[in-house]
């Protein structure tokens, strides 16, 4: 009988124990972070991206009242040399048009509209991140003449991925109903002109409209975008798709020039992107859908040969109905079956807005949505005396995140949902979403969530008042089948500061740049993987 009683005593205390073990906020293992010292916030110059990372430490940029700013960060994390970026040509007031790491110099370039020549002009300086020091002076490196101020012209750049050549990207004037003209200017990692030439688009403007450019090693320019069948203005619903997508590609310096059309026919492409893999190859993917709706059915894939500038392959892939309604509640899924039956509609998931595009080294690719929205609420109140007031609230949403990994083939080798609740209330969703770290055949996400999301609800019960009330850093591991497992990188609420993922950012293969911050200043650190 004792023995009986011993071992089930030491049995409920196993299980105790156990429980005990499952619900403590347990930190994971598989990342180390290192935090700088706490540094005062500048109200007046806030910190907004990071621009690039070497052996010496990180440059990121901050924007503000005193003007724009590069820092110094080094491998300590702490503010090692600044400068304020010279935004002004002649006693002019100079506009920032980016920030670029090219071949271990930061390039800044700038514009300068001059209202009286009606001339919109584009400049560089250099600048040297050692010291952070101009190095030589700033030169003019193209224009923008236009007649009415309505159309002043743009600027856009991108650089390949090998940088051995960056792009510059001018939106010339056109008249209305003609077709849109651009400027292209290809330099090589000296900053030398490779090749320029003025285009015209095969398109009529109010039918086409630009969504991206990239430029590859080969000094080849590829523009997307996307043409209508109607007015792009109009707001008429489809049962068929009224556009479809163009890969405009201008090979051996503009000479010959290549117009790929990206269509999945009787199928509504919701979202696209392209790359240029290190093979040359374009590389064309995204999200579609059965009908005209926000939601999304499946992904496509598109691959040209870089060489023989042919379509290697085309291919669509619907999401499995299991993938889909992953995560969703029991009416939600009869809700959504009721229409499928009713009204013909495809059971499809709701929107996503598409974050990452990641490049297989065999030629296929992996994406990465976030499902995210913004509900608008409008308050009208009436007081005693017949006056009115109006508050109106913005309310932030970013939820899941979809991982798809599609392989050269065009195939979808696997699809993982990954289930997220952020909301935030009239603040742009500043501590929402992720940051992306890839390492090898691996993926990390590190994103925050209240420690009521974390744990369930029996888990809860055995946790203390403080800990159930907790904010966590999640570190997301995926391997290279889609599995996961979330594990807790920081507990925010001991540490008294607050993560801001989307100003996290990857600055090695095994290193991340983290930002924090709380009522006693900023810090930033690094999280490196194990």
């Amino acid at each position: 009988m004792n023995k009986i009683i011993t071992a089930l005593f030491f049995l409920a205390a196993t299980i105790q124990m156990y429980s005990q073990a499952r619900t403590q906020i347990e930190m994971t293992d598989k990342a180390d972070l290192k935090w700088g010292s706490v540094m005062k916030i500048d109200k007046k110059m806030r910190f907004q991206d990071v621009l690039a990372h070497d052996k010496t430490g990180s440059y990121i940029l901050k924007t503000g009242r005193k003007g724009k700013s590069i820092e110094k960060l080094n491998n300590n994390m702490m503010v090692e040399n600044s400068m304020i970026l010279p935004l002004a040509y002649q006693k002019k007031e100079m506009d920032l048009e980016g920030l670029v790491y090219y071949n271990e110099k930061i390039i800044m370039l700038s514009s300068l509209n001059d209202r009286k020549l009606k001339k919109n002009y584009l400049f560089y300086q250099v600048i040297n991140p050692s010291n952070l020091s101009l190095d030589g002076s700033m030169k003019n490196i193209g224009e923008i003449p236009y007649e009415k101020r309505k159309f002043q012209g743009a600027f856009g750049f991108d650089i390949a991925a090998d940088s051995s050549s960056m792009l510059l990207f001018f939106e010339m004037p056109y008249e209305k109903d003609a077709a849109e003209r651009y400027s292209f200017k290809v330099m090589d990692s000296k900053l030398d002109e490779v090749w320029s030439q003025e285009v015209e688009l095969p398109y009529k403007e109010q039918f086409f409209t630009v969504k991206d450019s990239e430029v590859s090693s080969k000094g080849d320019v590829f523009v997307l975008g996307k043409e209508y069948n109607e007015d792009k203005n109009s707001k008429a619903m489809r049962d068929l798709p009224n556009y479809k997508y163009h890969i405009l590609g201008y090979y051996n310096k503009g000479k010959k020039i290549v117009d790929y059309e990206v269509s999945l026919h009787d199928k509504f492409i919701k979202s696209v992107t392209f790359d240029i893999n290190a093979n040359g190859n374009i590389i064309c993917s995204g999200f579609y859908s059965e009908g005209y709706g926000s939601g999304i059915k499946g992904a496509f894939f598109l691959s040209i040969d870089g060489v023989s500038r042919k379509i290697n392959k085309e291919s669509y892939k619907e999401f499995d109905e299991a993938f889909i309604t992953e995560g969703w509640s029991d009416r939600e899924i009869n809700k959504a079956k009721k229409k499928q039956v009713k009204k013909d509609k495809a059971i499809e998931m709701y929107n996503y807005d598409l974050r990452d595009f990641i490049l297989r080294k065999d030629g296929g690719v992996v994406l990465l949505a976030e499902q995210y929205f913004v509900r608008v609420v409008t308050t009208t109140t009436t007081e005693a005396n017949g006056n009115t007031s109006t508050r109106t609230t913005y309310h932030y949403y970013y939820n899941d995140v979809i991982v798809i990994n599609i392989d050269p083939d065009g195939d979808i080798e696997w699809a993982t949902k990954i289930d997220k609740y952020q909301h935030s209330v009239n603040d742009g969703g500043r501590l929402s979403s992720f940051a992306l770290q890839v390492k090898d055949d691996m993926m990390y996400l590190v994103y925050n969530e209240s420690a009521k999301q974390y744990f369930d609800k029996d888990e809860r019960s055995e946790m203390k008042g403080k800990d159930k009330r907790s904010y966590l850093t999640l570190l997301v591991s995926i391997d290279n089948k889609g599995e996961y497992e979330k594990e807790i990188l920081l507990n925010n609420s001991v540490d008294k500061v607050y993560t801001v993922p989307k100003l996290c950012e990857q600055i090695a293969k095994n290193e991340m740049l983290i930002y924090s911050y709380s009522k006693k200043g900023q810090k930033f650190g690094t999280m490196t993987l194990e």
